[in-house]
């Protein structure tokens, strides 16, 4: 059909299709430019908030890593603190820590605390032992596994035995449940 057609109209038609097109473009160009602009700033706007996910992730992932650090430090295992026997398991490791350091463990008894304010219970204990054992047998109280303060700490001569001292401290139990229950990053 071309071959049969003269070069006037082969020209005709040419500029017939460049005025379409150019028609076309002015009219519909614009909302189709719109529409490519429109997902241009979907696609960045998710970038966006993909980066921030991101960031956000790797703060919980240095988060769990400090914790788990710190667990490894202290030894702590949260599902073994437990309300129901957390008493007797800290009384027990503490007598087992105190054998180990050499002292001979007196009374061990359970007093009424700061109950309500992050405090399970309140542990009194005594022990006679060598001067020269205290002060590794006070750093290995970080390492029983269970979260513990010492409050207080009374230390004498042993009056009929020299280099021995007796000593009584009252030791705070910590409840790990209500830290967890507030929220926070404080574990």
């Amino acid at each position: 059909m071309l071959d049969s057609m003269s070069e006037k109209d082969k020209r005709t038609l040419r500029y017939g299709a460049i005025a379409i097109i150019v028609y076309l473009s002015l009219f519909y160009g614009k909302s189709l430019l719109g529409l490519f602009e429109g997902n241009r700033q979907d696609y960045f706007k998710k970038l966006d908030e993909a980066e921030q996910l991101g960031a956000l992730f790797r703060s919980y992932e240095t988060k769990g890593m400090k914790i788990e650090k710190l667990r490894g430090q202290l030894g702590i295992n949260v599902h073994d603190l437990s309300n129901t026997n957390l008493v007797g398991n800290v009384g027990r490791k503490i007598q087992e820590l105190v054998k180990a350091s050499g002292y001979k463990m007196g009374q061990i008894r359970e007093v009424a605390g700061r109950g309500g304010q992050g405090v399970a219970a309140t542990l009194q204990i005594e022990g006679t032992g060598p001067l020269k054992s205290l002060m590794p047998l006070m750093h290995r109280f970080r390492h029983t596994g269970y979260p513990l303060i010492i409050d207080s700490m009374n230390i004498r001569a042993e009056k009929r035995k020299p280099g021995q001292l007796q000593w009584s401290a009252d030791v705070i139990i910590l409840d790990y449940s209500q830290w967890k229950q507030r929220g926070g990053n404080r574990a």
